[in-house]
C-alpha cells in the first residue's frame, strides 16, 4: 500500500478547474475523479473547501489552516 499523497493548494485549484471542465463536457463524478487520479470522496471535500477560490487564495486559505492548526 502505497502513503498518501498531499496535493499542494494550487494542484487542487487546477484539479477542480479540470473537473468543472470535464463536467461541462458531461462525464459524470467517478469519471472526472478517476480522470483527476482521485477519489470521488477527495473531490468532493476539495469543492467544500476550495470551490470559488483562485491559486493565490487557496495557499493563503491553506497556510492559515495550518496557523490555526498550530503546525506552522
Amino acid at each position: 500500500m502505497s502513503g498518501r499523497k498531499r496535493h499542494s493548494a494550487e494542484d487542487i485549484v487546477r484539479k477542480l478547474r479540470r473537473a468543472d471542465e470535464l463536467a461541462a463536457a458531461g462525464q459524470t463524478g467517478e469519471q472526472i475523479a478517476a480522470d483527476l487520479g482521485v477519489s470521488a470522496a477527495t473531490l468532493y471535500n476539495w469543492r467544500r473547501q476550495y470551490g470559488g477560490v483562485d491559486t493565490d487564495g487557496a495557499k493563503e486559505l491553506k497556510e492559515l489552516r495550518e496557523i490555526a492548526k498550530g503546525k506552522f
